[in-house]
């Protein structure tokens, strides 16, 4: 952190939208499931019906929820890829910077004078 504070506080706020976007992402699916469980629960006990029967086979009400999510998903995902890229170009340059400072640190370091 001594040579690239920038970059190392730059990749942990990318890390943090990352885990908030795998957090959103988790939460959204766990609603459509949820859902489809409720849904499956209520068709399985009328299944026997012949109403149901017909609406089971052609029903579109589970995959329009899942459809309904898929946008929200779908941009929590490029949230979490452009952070990825993000963090992968800063951590390049973190190690240039470490490579750098550490290389003129240790041209510097002298022990008679440091430690007389």
């Amino acid at each position: 952190m001594n040579y690239a504070n920038e970059e190392f506080h730059t990749v942990k706020g990318s890390l943090f939208n990352i885990v908030d976007s795998l957090i959103d992402v988790q939460r959204a699916i766990e609603s459509v499931d949820s859902y489809f469980n409720g849904r499956l629960k209520y068709m399985t006990k009328r299944i026997n019906h012949d109403s149901w029967k017909y609406q089971l086979k052609y029903s579109t009400g589970i995959t329009k929820r899942c459809e309904s999510e898929h946008a929200g998903v779908a941009a929590f995902e490029k949230t979490v890829v452009s952070n990825s890229v993000s963090i992968a170009k800063k951590m390049g340059t973190v190690a240039e910077k470490f490579i750098a400072g550490g290389k003129k640190d240790l041209q510097a370091w002298n022990c008679e004078r440091m430690y007389p």
